[in-house]
């Protein structure tokens, strides 16, 4: 890089600046004129125009230097803006293409996650119904035998009744036995009926943690799914 210590442009200036100085001190006439030395303010005109060539080569270099300097500094910031505007884009493509498989993954667990509840919502009503079927069918079953011990019940009393002989004593113990199948018959059939109830209870109590266990799962997959949004 070019200086100005001890050059042309610094000789040039120091005349300049002695002549300045020799004019302002010089013994004043009339008007505007004044009396100087004339051999030393030759000398002095002669420093500059003997340095002038110098000094205007040196002002055009580091104009010139000047000039690369700006050129080079918006070269370099052009380049550096084209290549920011380049990778703000491909940022901007990049973050379009995890978008839209992120939004694609999501499409597909939300499919899942709804065909998935619909498959348990269908088993669910399945087993439902084969579990109100089964107690439908346990508690017939169940009435239907206590009816035929009933009836057996009944049957072997009337028989034995009309087997009784006609004495009076064993008439009397026919009939006591009677009434004593009798009430056994309706403690049996309250006890069966009972049962039965208890039984149907126990079924539906089953059914239900079933059908809440299966909500609890559904709802499960609903969060799972709105924590994926």
């Amino acid at each position: 890089m070019i200086t100005r210590e001890n050059g042309s442009i610094d000789q040039v200036t120091m005349a300049m600046n002695e002549l300045r100085e020799a004019l302002r001190t010089a013994q004043r006439l009339l008007g505007d004129r004044c009396m100087v030395n004339k051999k030393y303010m030759t000398d002095r005109l002669d420093t500059v125009a003997a340095c002038m060539p110098d000094a205007l080569k040196q002002a055009n270099a580091i104009v010139a230097e000047e000039k690369n300097i700006r050129d080079t500094a918006e070269r370099e910031a052009a380049e550096t803006t084209s290549k920011a505007r380049n990778d703000a884009q491909k940022t901007v493509d990049e973050a379009k293409r995890q978008a839209n498989q992120d939004t694609a993954e999501a499409r597909k667990a939300l499919d899942d996650a709804q065909q998935k509840a619909a498959a348990l919502t269908a088993q669910a009503e399945r087993d439902a119904q084969a579990i109100r079927q089964k107690a439908q069918q346990d508690a017939q079953m169940i009435i239907a035998k206590a009816q035929q011990d009933a009836q057996n019940i009944m049957t072997n009393a009337e028989n034995a009744a009309r087997n009784a002989v006609s004495q009076e004593n064993v008439h009397r113990m026919a009939v006591v036995a009677a009434e004593e199948l009798r009430d056994q018959t309706n403690k049996d059939m309250t006890m069966l009926r009972q049962q039965c109830i208890e039984y149907l209870d126990g079924m539906m109590a089953d059914t239900d943690r079933y059908l809440v266990s299966l909500c609890s799962d559904i709802r499960q997959q609903r969060q799972m799914l709105d924590s994926q949004r």
